[in-house]
């Protein structure tokens, strides 16, 4: 029987590793599994660890630091609701920014620790949107707004001058 359940279950394998797979079709994989094997025991711990392993590679970031924690922090279903609000261009392959993958870590490790120390209050995080790397980076593209790569080369009081003007220049866009 957990033969049969393994196989049943392969198609989310197959999924989370094809890099092609939109994060789209992954979300909805990931939430098949779920409606297949309420328990997740579908497939081994091993098993598993690799997809979420490789869930965190493909969306959040490749350090070996950051995987290493991460791993114990993230499971599948947190991939799954990063995946719904993650906004992204077609064919994107959806990685989120470091800012936005250290406030995702940071908020799974809260939950986790609120579990273990009954000191940590109900932890308050933000209801958010990630988008892309790739995603503000063909936004910049469709906009023709490629001088505000310049503005991490500037002086903090120059970049402080402008900003005005970029933030206009965005909001336009």
């Amino acid at each position: 029987q957990k033969w049969i359940h393994a196989d049943r279950a392969n198609f989310l394998v197959k999924t989370i590793v094809n890099f092609q797979a939109p994060p789209a079709e992954i979300a909805d994989a990931i939430r098949r599994y779920h409606h297949l094997v309420p328990d997740g025991t579908a497939l081994s711990p091993a098993a598993l660890n690799a997809a979420r392993v490789h869930l965190i590679r493909r969306f959040l970031s490749t350090e070996l630091d950051y995987i290493n924690v991460a791993k114990e922090y993230i499971e599948l279903d947190d991939i799954q609701v990063l995946l719904e609000r993650l906004i992204a261009p077609p064919g994107s392959h959806g990685r989120i920014g470091g800012k936005g993958a250290g406030m995702f870590l940071g908020s799974q490790i809260l939950k986790k620790a609120r579990a273990d120390v009954a000191d940590i209050g109900q932890p308050r995080v933000p209801k958010t949107w990630y988008i892309s790397s790739d995603g503000v980076l063909e936004f910049i593209r469709y906009n023709n707004i490629e001088e505000v790569y310049e503005q991490k080369y500037k002086s903090v009081d120059r970049v402080r001058q402008e900003y005005p003007h970029i933030v206009q220049v965005f909001q336009n866009s």
